[in-house]
């Protein structure tokens, strides 16, 4: 058989999939999930949940307020008066109130002049000392130091150098070296800047991957039913696996487009290129793990019980949600893991040629049980 003829095959498999409800909704169905994860990250969804408010709205008050409620994180901050913020906290609204005292930049200026822990700047109620109770401690403490190392740097100038020298020099000089956002930080080449506050659309990627393979595993039951229709009749040998192999390309390829337009518009996706070959050599993983599958089942109803249940293993094992360390092994089997742990070409190859060579071995092994009619 000629290249030229292959290729027509292929292109006809790519229109017999667009005439394919079952797959058309499978391409639907990747863009909706990226839909739904996008709309659920921008609701209301902090895990803990902390009323501010400020006794006398001091500038300083009002402008640490204003940075904390923009934000849209782990951490929910709601805007109120103090008695609101209190009763939040009293009847379960609320995980905690921090109340900042009255004229906060005068305390912030006493505080870095006396070196004096005995006025406090902020009022915190809370209902339980626990370990979220003291990372959102963590948190206040990080938008308050900025203010109070600048006024001990003031303080040093005035008391170690001179009180001549002017405020603006100072103020100048300061903000010349003082380091902002991420000067402070080295990304590595697989690490791509994100915004922190998007932390449920996190396992969108996840999700969608395993989507992925869910649908390769779909178009294997394809597969089955176009070979009993007898849509592959008269060929044989390493021309049937050639034509599964394409069979299965051409309909996971196009489920990862759809996957990485998906995380583009809801702004996940990262460097183009990177991307687009990532897509690739993922596609290619996933087209051999679900003919491994199939080969190993070969029957529509095996697979309607199986492909479930390899998708909640996915989910599980594979870091959609979170890594875990004593089943990364296990996660190896699964092409997701490698799709998710941002590894390179070389991580994937070979995990591609393993499957390559595992599907050969299957493949010998069913053209030698005659009564068996193989793929």
């Amino acid at each position: 058989m000629s290249l030229k003829r292959f290729f027509v095959w292929v292109s006809v498999f790519h229109k017999r999939f667009l005439k394919k409800k079952g797959f058309l909704f499978l391409l639907a169905l990747i863009p909706l999930a990226g839909l739904a994860l996008g709309l659920v990250a921008r609701m209301d969804s902090g895990v803990m949940t902390v009323y501010l408010s400020s006794r006398d709205n001091d500038p300083i008050s009002m402008e640490i307020i204003n940075e904390l409620s923009s934000e849209n994180g782990l951490i929910r901050f709601v805007v109120s008066d103090e008695e609101e913020a209190i009763k939040a906290v009293k009847y379960g609204k609320a995980d905690a109130a921090w109340v900042f005292e009255e004229k906060l930049g005068e305390k912030i200026r006493v505080f870095a002049n006396k070196r004096s822990a005995k006025n406090h700047l902020v009022d915190i109620f809370q209902r339980d000392e626990d370990i979220m109770a003291m990372l959102m401690r963590e948190k206040l403490g990080g938008v308050l130091y900025p203010y109070i190392g600048h006024e001990l740097y003031i303080d040093f100038v005035h008391e170690e150098l001179s009180e001549s020298i002017p405020n603006e020099t100072m103020e100048e000089y300061y903000a010349s070296v003082i380091p902002e956002g991420n000067e402070l930080f080295d990304l590595s080449e697989n690490t791509e800047m994100k915004d922190s506050s998007e932390y449920l659309s996190a396992p969108l990627r996840g999700l969608l991957s395993v989507l992925c393979v869910l649908g390769g595993m779909a178009v294997s039951m394809f597969w089955i039913r176009d070979r009993e229709k007898g849509l592959f009749f008269g060929l044989g040998g390493a021309r049937l696996h050639l034509f599964c192999f394409a069979y299965h390309f051409v309909a996971v390829l196009d489920l990862c487009i759809v996957m990485v337009a998906s995380l583009y518009v809801s702004g996940r996706g990262g460097n183009f290129a990177r991307e687009i070959i990532s897509a690739i050599l993922f596609a290619f993983a996933v087209t051999l793990f679900c003919m491994i599958i199939l080969y190993v089942t070969n029957r529509i109803s095996i697979l309607v019980a199986v492909a479930p249940l390899l998708s909640l293993i996915m989910l599980i094992i594979c870091p959609v949600f979170f890594r875990i360390e004593p089943l990364e092994m296990i996660s190896k089997l699964f092409p997701p893991h490698y799709y998710l742990a941002g590894t390179g070409p070389k991580e994937y190859f070979a995990y591609i040629l393993c499957e390559a060579i595992l599907l050969l071995c299957l493949g010998l092994l069913r053209q030698k049980q005659k009564n068996i009619d193989f793929a």
